[in-house]
């Protein structure tokens, strides 16, 4: 009996003593400073039959909440040529002036992307993109930002 007593007494001061420790660690705040961000994918643009021309056409603006690279993602295709278009990143300057802050010519069929050159500061953007090749050529304009 005076073992299982030993024994006894032992187990429960090795309990006292686990037991606040691990009742502590349970309650601690946990914080991470490596608070990731979710991007967001917004589609911009729709455009059919879009001829090889010196005009251009706008996107509808998006805005970039948090400072960051943007990724503009697009679909181009034309059943007669491989297409030929030109896109740029724009922000507008109040005067009639625009800043660009990342440009592509991109060529081919399928689905095709380019990013900013520089972080774009929060704010409102906008694409401008046309087409340099012959027939019509159709496709979407989508904006990822941070």
């Amino acid at each position: 009996m005076k073992k299982f007593a030993k024994v006894l007494v032992l187990a429960l001061l090795t309990a006292s003593s686990v037991i606040p420790s691990v009742a502590f660690a349970a309650n601690t705040n946990q914080q991470s400073s490596n608070v990731s961000i979710a991007s967001t994918t917004t589609q911009v643009a729709t455009f059919t039959n879009l001829k090889k021309s010196t005009d251009y056409q706008d996107s509808k603006y998006f805005y970039v909440n948090t400072a960051g690279y943007v990724t503009v993602n697009v679909t181009q295709n034309n059943s007669s040529y491989s297409p030929i278009m030109y896109y740029r990143i724009l922000r507008s300057n109040g005067d009639g002036t625009a800043s660009v802050f990342g440009y592509a010519q991109l060529e081919g069929n399928g689905s095709l992307s380019f990013s900013s050159n520089q972080e774009l500061p929060v704010g409102q953007y906008y694409i401008r993109f046309y087409s340099k090749q012959l027939g019509e050529t159709t496709g979407t304009i989508s904006v990822t930002t941070p």
